[in-house]
C-alpha cells in the first residue's frame, strides 16, 4: 500500500508502508546488548578512575617531595607515599604513612608533627594539565608539638624563605601551587606551649576541619571542632583542666596584616554554652588582643559542669537549679620589651541558685551572686574585686556578703559579712566528696580602710624602716559551737571544735586593734588543745593566754595529712603567758610555761635513721 505526497508543486514523493511484528525474543536480545554496551562503559570508567592513582603516582610522589623540599627547612621523615581515591573517597590523596617532622631552631631536635598518616588532597583535573594543585591537608592519628620560646623564636617557623624565591615564583606557579581549601585533624593531641607570654595549651582527642581560601591573603575561615579534653593556663595558672570542647566558628583571616577576627564563634565547654568575639593582630614586638567571651542564657547545672574532673561524679547527684551567666574578656597590647601587658576582666552572676545533694531535705537555696574583677595592665597591684552580693540559704541559716578589694600594695578593704549557719544542715545539702564538717557558725564582720606600708627614718644614722603605716578599720564576731571536720581520706577527724573570737579596731591604728579567742576547745580522739588568748596594741603586742594541750603524736597522721615524717611519744604542753613581746629587744612577756615529751620518735623519708627515745621536760618562768 502506497501514497502520493505533492510538495511545492515541485516534487512528488511515492511513500510505500508495511506493517512489520517485533518478536519479544528479538526486543531482549536489543536490551541485553544495550545493557552490556552500558555495564562495559561503567566497568571502563571505574577502571579508569582507579587507575589514575597508578598510572600518575610518580608524578604526584615527586611533586609532593619537590614541595615539601621547596616550602620547609628542617627535617622530615615517613615510610612511604602513596596515592589513592579510597581514604578521602572521592578525592585523590597522596598519603604519607609514618611522618615525624622536626620543628626549625632552636627546637631542631624536638617534633613538631607525628602522624600516622598526613594526607594531602590533590585537584583531579589539575594532572591533566601542568599545574598541579594541592588543596586539602589531612592529619590522621596525630601528635602536634608547638613550642615558642621566650624571645618568641617558635619552631613552627618551617617556611624555607630564599632571596631567589621571586625568581622561582613563576617556574613554581607552573609546575605545582598549594591551594588549600580544607585542613583536617582526625584524632589528634595538641600542645602548644609559649614561654614569651606565658601560656599552654593541651588539646587530646582532637576532632577539627577548616575551610575556606586559605592560601588567599584575606579569607574566612570557616570551622568546626571538638576536643575530648581541653586544658588551659597562663603564667603557670591554670584556669581550664580537661573540659570538653565543641566548637562552630567563623574567623576572618588577613594574612597581610597578620590579624585574625572571630566574627562569630559558638562555643560549648563541657555543657557551657559560650559566645566568642575577638580580635588578634600581630604588632611590632608583640601582639594587639580583643577577646571577648560569655556565656549565653547559660543554667547554674551547665556552669558547674566546668568543676574539676574529679568532682564529675558528685555533679550527677547534685539537683541544681538557677540561671547564671560568665565573662572574661582580655583587650590591650602584650609587647614584653615594653613590659605592657593587656586588661583583663572577668564576672560572674548567680540568679535563684538551687543545690540538693541526692534530693536533700535542707537544700541550699536563694543563691545569688555577683562578682567582677578587673586587673588593668594584669598587675596585680592595681587589682580590683567587686562583690556586690554573694547570698544563700539553708534550712533557716543565711549568709550575706558584699564588698570589694582595690590593690595589693597598698590594699583597700571594704566588706561587710553576715551569717548564721548550721553547718551540719549545710555539709547535707551538699555533701563535699572531699571532706565533712558541722557545727553551729555565726559571723559578723565589718571591714573598712586601706592596709600600707611606709617608710620612715630611724636614729641618728636615719636607717630607713619599713613600718605599717595604716591598717582598716574592722569588728568581727565569729562563734563555732559543737564544731567537726574530716578529711575523706582519713580514719578520723577533728570531733570538737569550738571558739569565740572578737577583733576590733576603731580608728584603723596599730595600737588600737586588739583580737581574742576565747574558749578554745579541740579535740581528735584523745588529743586536745583547750584555753584563750588574746593581743591588744600591735605596737607593743600586750600577750595574754592560757592554753594547755596534749598530744599523741602518732595519732596526728590519722587526722592530719603527713606523708615525709613518721611522729610518735607523748607531748604535754601549759603555756601561761602575760605581758609584751619585743623580738628586737629581746622582751617576752611573763611565763609559767611547761614543755614535756616521753618516748618521742622522729624519722623522715630524707633520714631514714630515726631519732628515738626522745625525752624532753622543759619549764620557763
Amino acid at each position: 500500500m502506497g501514497h502520493l505526497i505533492k510538495i511545492n508543486n515541485n516534487f512528488l514523493i511515492f511513500v510505500t508502508t508495511k506493517n512489520y511484528k517485533v518478536s519479544k525474543a528479538t526486543f531482549i536480545k536489543v536490551v541485553k546488548r544495550i545493557a552490556i554496551v552500558f555495564t562495559s562503559i561503567v566497568v571502563l570508567l571505574v577502571i579508569s578512575i582507579l587507575s589514575i592513582p597508578y598510572i600518575f603516582e610518580n608524578e604526584v610522589n615527586s611533586k609532593v617531595k619537590s614541595l615539601v623540599n621547596e616550602h620547609i627547612t628542617g627535617e622530615l621523615n615517613y615510610s612511604k607515599v602513596r596515592l589513592t581515591f579510597f581514604d578521602q573517597f572521592p578525592l585523590l590523596t597522596a598519603s604519607m604513612d609514618d611522618v615525624l617532622l622536626k620543628g626549625a631552631e632552636p627546637f631542631k631536635n624536638d617534633t613538631l608533627l607525628a602522624a600516622k598518616k598526613v594526607s594531602f588532597g590533590v585537584d583531579l583535573m589539575s594532572l591533566l594539565k601542568s599545574k598541579i594543585v594541592i588543596d586539602k591537608f589531612i592529619v590522621n592519628n596525630g601528635k602536634i608539638n608547638i613550642l615558642v620560646d621566650s624571645l618568641g623564636n617558635a619552631n613552627y617557623s618551617i617556611y624555607k624563605s630564599t632571596p631567589s624565591d621571586s625568581t622561582k615564583t613563576q617556574d613554581n606557579a607552573e609546575s605545582s601551587a598549594l591551594a588549600f581549601q580544607l585542613i583536617k585533624l582526625e584524632k589528634t593531641n595538641l600542645h602548644y606551649e609559649d614561654r614569651s607570654i606565658p601560656l599552654q595549651i593541651e588539646a587530646k582527642d582532637l576532632e577539627y576541619e577548616g575551610k575556606g581560601d586559605l592560601m588567599s591573603n584575606i579569607f574566612d575561615l570557616n570551622t568546626r571542632a571538638k576536643i575530648a579534653s581541653f586544658s588551659f593556663s597562663f603564667d603557670n595558672e591554670l584556669y581550664v583542666d580537661k573540659k570538653s570542647i565543641d566548637a562552630n566558628l567563623l574567623t576572618r583571616i588577613n594574612t597581610n596584616t597578620l590579624s585574625f577576627v572571630f566574627e562569630r564563634n559558638d562555643i560549648k565547654i563541657n555543657q557551657l554554652p559560650v559566645r566568642f568575639r575577638g580580635l588578634l593582630s600581630f604588632i611590632s614586638h608583640g601582639y594587639h588582643l580583643d577577646f571577648k567571651l560569655k556565656s549565653q542564657e547559660s543554667t547554674l547545672a551547665e556552669l558547674l559542669s566546668l568543676v574539676p574532673n574529679n568532682y564529675a561524679s558528685w555533679i550527677k547527684d547534685l539537683s541544681v537549679k538557677g540561671t547564671s551567666e560568665v565573662f572574661v574578656n582580655l583587650e590591650g597590647d602584650y609587647i614584653v620589651d615594653n613590659n605592657k601587658m593587656p586588661n583583663l576582666s572577668l564576672g560572674l552572676m548567680v540568679n535563684n541558685g538551687f543545690l540538693a545533694y541526692k534530693q536533700s531535705t535542707n537544700p541550699l537555696t536563694d543563691w545569688n551572686a555577683k562578682l567582677r574583677i578587673d586587673l588593668p595592665a594584669l598587675n596585680p597591684d592595681s587589682l580590683q574585686i567587686d562583690l556586690k552580693q554573694f547570698d544563700f540559704k539553708v534550712a533557716s541559716g543565711y549568709f550575706n556578703a558584699q564588698g570589694n578589694i582595690a590593690g595589693l600594695h597598698p590594699v583597700t578593704v571594704h566588706a561587710n559579712i553576715k551569717s548564721d549557719l548550721n553547718l551540719d544542715k549545710l555539709h547535707a545539702s551538699l555533701q563535699f566528696p572531699d571532706f565533712s564538717f558541722g557545727g553551729k557558725w555565726n559571723l559578723d564582720a565589718k571591714i573598712d580602710g586601706t592596709y600600707a606600708k611606709a617608710i620612715r627614718q630611724v636614729g641618728l644614722q636615719k636607717r630607713e624602716q619599713e613600718y605599717v603605716a595604716s591598717i582598716p578599720t574592722f569588728d568581727i564576731k565569729n562563734t563555732l559551737v559543737d564544731g567537726k571536720f574530716k578529711l575523706a581520706k582519713l580514719p578520723q577527724g577533728l570531733d570538737k571544735i569550738a571558739y569565740r573570737l572578737e577583733a576590733k579596731d576603731p580608728d584603723g591604728q596599730l595600737k588600737s586593734a586588739s583580737i581574742a579567742i576565747h574558749d578554745i576547745s579541740v579535740q581528735a580522739l584523745n588529743n586536745y588543745i583547750k584555753g584563750f588568748i588574746s593581743i591588744t596594741d600591735f605596737n607593743k603586742i600586750a600577750v595574754n593566754s592560757d592554753l594547755k594541750a596534749s598530744f599523741n603524736l602518732a595519732d596526728i597522721k590519722k587526722f592530719y595529712p603527713i606523708k615525709q615524717v613518721e611522729l610518735a611519744g607523748l607531748v604535754d604542753v601549759n603555756l601561761i603567758a602575760k605581758g609584751y613581746v619585743d623580738l628586737k629587744r629581746n622582751i617576752f612577756p611573763e611565763t609559767n610555761t611547761s614543755i614535756v615529751m616521753k618516748n618521742g620518735l622522729i624519722k623522715s623519708n630524707d633520714y631514714p635513721i630515726p631519732m628515738e627515745n626522745i625525752q624532753v621536760e622543759a619549764f620557763c618562768q
